[in-house]
């Protein structure tokens, strides 16, 4: 049996999502590989130091707190410093307990100390294993910060390190290898370049058309008061809908527009609220019918919490408008939405901005916290 150690992190569901891609695919290619799958966060870090990093990432993201997201990526290397220990003997336990014969990494913490843990695996047990990064993020420039902790590897390191990307955005004059080189440390023969490391939903709609019929959407909800909840927001909706067991389906018309607002899996409450607002008035003057489907992050029964301050705003909704805000969907449910869109808006990780690249045919915008100075 191929075992398989998968090392992620709770902190952002782009991380999980691309662990839950790449499982997806191993088990593919291999129905009886073990996959033993560590989030470095809760797993190796800890309900304390971990629960709380999560919490903090998390935080941020929700509140839309650009410096705060920008400070904790830049701590990263101290975070590669400070908590090397822990990493290295939580690597190089489950290596030798569960006799790994590969070892997969997704998220940007502690590569020099599982690179360390394999080195010595190697050594006691005379194997050949090398770390398989996978950048989740779009290569650019300003992903450099990320990209130091693999520039700082030793050079014997380096030599165990096999990394798995999309192809970079080059800067003018700038050739790949000068890139890898110059912000990674890397040749470019230790680059592997793999198109999108995407879930097995949105792969069996690459290179799809997007035919003229109707779509079904099926949205899950996850509770009884949720569902009751939801029944509110049907109430205010003139569309047509199907009630099923767990959930409900749209039947979307091949004339109707279709715009789905994703702002992370930890939404930015305020600017989701702000964008469903100004969709409003927006469509109010068209003749199409149009659904917004909004993810809300989970349900909970809070006057602050995101479905409760949007189903404030079903009075004055236009007619011509179905709002449908959800809970977090399963997967063929995202790639679904995302192939019928005319219309997405994303605070995307590099994760969903891949499985938007793979199967969008229409507009992509992409939200950005950050707010430019004024001149």
């Amino acid at each position: 049996m191929h075992k398989i150690l998968l090392i992620t992190s709770s902190g952002g569901g782009g991380l999980l999502l691309s662990a839950t891609a790449k499982e997806q695919e191993i088990k593919q290619q291999d129905p009886l590989a073990k996959i033993i799958r560590k989030d470095l966060l809760l797993d190796w870090m800890g309900p304390v130091i971990g629960g709380f990093g999560r919490w903090y990432y998390n935080w941020a993201q929700k509140n839309g707190r650009v410096f705060w997201q920008n400070l904790l990526v830049r701590c990263n290397l101290y975070a590669d410093k400070l908590f090397f220990p822990f990493i290295f003997y939580r690597t190089l336990k489950v290596l030798l307990e569960e006799e790994i014969d590969e070892v997969i990494d997704n998220q940007p913490v502690g590569t020099s100390a599982i690179i360390k843990a394999v080195r010595c695996y190697n050594y006691w047990k005379k194997k050949h294993l090398k770390l398989e990064k996978i950048l989740v993020d779009l290569p650019t420039r300003h992903y450099r910060f990320l990209l130091k902790s693999l520039k700082n590897l030793s050079k014997k390191d380096k030599t165990y390190l096999r990394l798995v990307t999309i192809e970079p955005l080059l800067e003018t004059d700038q050739s790949e290898a000068d890139f890898w080189k110059k912000y990674a440390g890397l040749k470019l023969e230790q680059i592997v370049y793999e198109k999108y490391v995407i879930r097995t939903p949105f792969k069996k709609l690459m290179g799809k058309r997007r035919e003229h019929k109707t779509c079904p959407i099926k949205i899950r909800v996850s509770s009884e008061p949720e569902k009751n909840f939801f029944e509110r927001f049907l109430a205010c909706n003139s569309s047509p809908v199907q009630r099923l067991f767990d959930g409900y389906e749209f039947l979307i018309n091949p004339e109707d527009r279709l715009i789905v607002l994703l702002l992370g899996s930890q939404p930015a409450r305020n600017a989701t609220y702000q964008y469903v607002e100004k969709i409003m008035q927006l469509v109010q003057s068209r003749s199409e019918h149009y659904y917004l489907f909004v993810f809300a992050d989970r349900f909970k029964h809070q006057k602050n919490n995101l479905f409760a301050r949007l189903f404030l705003l079903c009075a004055n909704k236009p007619k011509n408008l179905s709002l449908v805000p959800m809970s977090f969907q399963e997967d063929e449910t995202i790639a679904n939405l995302f192939h019928r869109s005319d219309l997405t808006l994303t605070r995307s990780g590099g994760h969903t901005i891949m499985e938007l690249m793979a199967v969008a045919k229409r507009e992509k915008w992409i939200h950005s916290e950050a707010k430019k100075s004024e001149s």
